[in-house]
């Protein structure tokens, strides 16, 4: 008569002297002689499979270290065909700011207490900070999807609140000032983007081609990030046409003269591909303090165009767009307090539709008087109307 199996020992085999786990669609060695450890192991495997339905897979084979799952994730990036820019982004982040203090541990091990000591080292804004950390969440969720790890530990750790410095515009008496002392050969750069709102990266990869002179407008169908790498704006509302204005349709007839369409309209002195960091300190901020200007980003160009095109009085929709925005929202939050109000003048916009709308009342108010004087002077006999709702 065969023995009968005990209870205490479910999922469990016995092959020889090694113990397995079998059940649930798994069967694997549990590389135990032991009976105690092996049902302390079976336990485990089966607290997983009723918590997340699954056995992780950090249990069925050696857990990578930080370092090793960030090579596994950067090989995953290449493999989905993220942009250069993307990985590099990735790469800085991952491989240089996190490993000093992630570096030797399982990537299983990584707890929120971590992170806070990596944020007690950091120096650099609330937003980098944030930026950083949202790369990190995204190796954790791909661990996560790998089967190391049941839920990722930065799934509920709150993010630090963004630093409050406000944008800095120029006035379009300080652009005038500024184009009037910058480098001649930059002249036509900074018109442009003054003037257009563009990006720098969109700067950078504007050919001759997508510039209209007929139509008086630029279109923005390329980017070249500071690696050299070409690509298309990174969302729809990026391609764009932005209408070209004057002053920078004659610095762009000068600025093209003898090119081909598929060069780029901006170059160095060399002929070289523009290098938005280097004309940044170069060109930019000394031309700040030469006309006793704070010094400010670059990006502060962008800013300015959008001021300035509110403050002329262009919809907030029509500037959205010319910006690469998809909704108003970004424009009203980042440049509303910098629309100029005429305090004399506010209301005036109701009080017009007031009046109007008051010139309407007293208009269908006098034909009706005509029209009553023309009834009581005819051959017929008034006779008033009586009805509910019209009796005195």
């Amino acid at each position: 008569m065969a023995k009968k199996p005990n209870p205490l020992d479910h999922h469990l085999l016995k092959l020889g002297d090694i113990y397995y786990f079998r059940g649930a669609g798994y069967r694997f060695s549990l590389k135990t002689t032991t009976l105690k450890k092996a049902r302390e192991m079976r336990d485990a495997l089966c607290r997983q499979i009723t918590l997340y339905g699954k056995i992780l897979r950090s249990t069925l084979e050696d857990v990578p270290t930080y370092e090793e799952f960030v090579e596994r994730f950067i090989k995953h990036l290449n493999r989905r065909n993220y942009r250069p820019m993307s990985i590099y982004g990735y790469e800085c982040a991952l491989q240089k700011s996190f490993m000093p203090t992630l570096k030797g541990l399982k990537i299983d091990e990584i707890r929120p207490k971590h992170i806070n000591k990596w944020m007690d080292t950091m120096t650099c804004g609330n937003v980098t900070i944030n930026t950083r950390l949202t790369k990190l969440k995204c190796l954790l969720d791909f661990a996560v999807e790998e089967e190391f790890i049941a839920e990722n530990p930065l799934e509920k750790f709150k993010k630090l609140k963004k630093d409050s410095k406000p944008i800095n515009p120029l006035t379009l008496k300080e652009v005038n000032l500024f184009l009037g002392n910058v480098n001649p050969h930059w002249g036509s750069w900074f018109t442009t983007a003054f003037f257009t709102g563009m990006r720098p990266e969109e700067m950078v990869g504007l050919k001759v081609k997508y510039v209209d002179f007929t139509k008086a407008e630029i279109q923005v169908r390329e980017c070249v990030d500071h690696l050299g790498n070409e690509h298309p704006p990174k969302t729809e509302s990026g391609v764009r046409d932005i209408p070209m204005f004057p002053m920078v349709k004659s610095s762009l007839l000068k600025q093209v003269k003898g090119k081909g369409p598929d060069d780029y309209v901006f170059h160095t002195k060399n002929g070289c591909r523009v290098n938005s960091a280097n004309l940044n300190m170069r060109h930019w901020q000394k031309t700040l303090d030469k006309i006793g200007l704070d010094r400010r980003m670059m990006y502060t160009t962008r800013h300015t165009f959008a001021t300035l095109m509110i403050n002329g009085k262009e919809t907030l929709g029509t500037v959205a767009k010319w910006m690469g925005h998809a909704t108003i929202k970004e424009i009203v939050t980042t440049y509303y307090r910098f629309i100029d109000v005429d305090i004399e003048g506010e209301g005036s916009a109701f009080m017009r539709v007031y009046r109007e709308n008051e010139d309407a009342q007293k208009e269908d108010k006098r034909k009706n008087i005509v029209y009553l004087l023309s009834k009581s002077d005819s051959d017929e006999p008034y006779v008033p109307d009586l009805s509910e709702g019209n009796r005195e």
